[in-house]
């Protein structure tokens, strides 16, 4: 993937951006100082909001506004880069919350629609209902009549954004959430998919593959759009809450990486051979997944690649250069409310040490190619 053009792909990035982002790199990419890395850009994010947090921000965050991010999205528009608006606050579970993102969606859906570099619309299920009343649903507990309410309350929500995005053609990508709530979110999109997805895949459901189960659930929605006659939109993924995960339990999720991978690969290889009701979504930034899907002979029509923005751009633009459909995952929002969201990405990333390794040997040469534009 290294046939490309860095002074594209590193184009948006000033040079002290650029240099912050090889040192990090470097940093996040090497075993040994990994973990204390991402402790000490934790705790560097938590006290200060001024120069780190504007950095990171820079790098990782499409802006805090609406105006900020789809100014975002038209640079990479640019480059023929498509992008998938994320409104990513997080943690805050009120009904003025609830109103704020579906007042954002709203916004998105239209915007989207009027966009053909943004495909693809996020709503994350915590943002549209508390995470009780998903855990009561998943546990199969018998609801009290104000969860009841409540769950009708949260049902049209999604039904109110189903129908606006089904209006204007735009496809919704359903964020993953924790396991011990993620059954509920899943049962419920899938029986969404019936009425949305009759014609094309409106909407896509995430599915994280360091969960033991999600390789038997993807065998098990692939028979029911068999059964039912639609198409199964899903967003592939390794997974963004393994540190969580794991001080709840190791029952649910893989606890080696090889696991994961293992998983990962194996979903790959089932989409592959049963593409005929499979939408998928490849977000990942793993190149020997990559290597594996670009090499299947299946795999070349309607299907979506994704990465993070700010990471492995370099295979973003070569996938792009390969005449894929790509797209960068570019969240917004209030850098305060939205970093929780950015300390999870940016370490759910920091265990791909492949990726880092190309894109600082990328970071140098662009470096090097703009001080010696300098210099002479």
């Amino acid at each position: 993937m290294e046939n490309i053009n860095i002074e594209s792909v590193f184009a948006r990035y000033r040079t002290r951006t650029l240099t912050f982002k090889l040192l990090s790199s470097a940093l996040l990419g090497n075993n040994k100082t990994r973990t204390v890395s991402i402790y000490a850009l934790k705790k560097a994010l938590h006290i200060s909001r001024g120069t780190v947090l504007k950095l990171v921000n820079g790098i990782y965050f499409g802006g805090e506004t609406l105006s900020q991010v789809t100014h975002t999205t038209s640079e990479l528009g640019r480059e023929n880069i498509n992008s998938i608006i994320d409104y990513a606050i997080e943690g805050e579970n009120t009904e003025s919350i609830y109103n704020d993102v579906m007042s954002k969606t709203f916004s998105l859906i239209d915007i989207a629609a009027e966009n053909k570099n943004i495909p693809f619309v996020v709503i994350k299920p915590s943002s549209l209902g508390s995470i009780e009343l998903y855990r009561a649903i998943t546990l199969n507990q018998n609801l009290t009549p104000e969860q009841r309410q409540e769950w009708e309350i949260v049902t049209e929500r999604y039904i109110q954004i189903f129908d606006a995005a089904s209006d204007k053609k735009v496809r919704i990508m359903v964020d993953a959430e924790q396991s011990w709530i993620q059954p509920a979110v899943d049962n419920f999109i899938v029986n969404m998919m019936r009425k949305y997805n009759q014609n094309y895949p409106l909407l896509t459901l995430t599915l994280q593959f360091y969960c033991r189960d999600k390789l038997g659930r993807l065998k098990e929605y692939y028979q029911q759009a068999c059964e039912h006659h639609f198409y199964l939109g899903i967003k592939l993924v390794r997974g963004a809450y393994l540190e969580e995960e794991n001080r709840i339990s190791h029952d649910h999720c893989f606890t080696e990486k090889s696991e994961t991978d293992n998983n990962y690969n194996s979903a790959i290889q089932f989409v592959a051979d049963h593409i005929d009701r499979i939408s998928p979504f490849f977000a990942t930034h793993n190149e020997h997944s990559l290597a594996l899907i670009r090499q299947s002979p299946t795999l070349k029509e309607n299907i979506w690649f994704g990465q993070l923005y700010g990471m492995g751009d370099h295979i973003t633009w070569a996938l792009n250069h390969e005449g894929f459909s790509v797209c960068k995952y570019v969240p917004f929002g209030p850098l305060k409310k939205s970093l929780p969201y950015l300390l999870r990405r940016i370490e759910e990333n920091a265990i791909s040490s492949t990726t880092f390794s190309t894109e600082r040997k990328l970071i140098r040469k662009e470096l090097h190619r703009r001080i010696k534009r300098i210099v002479l």
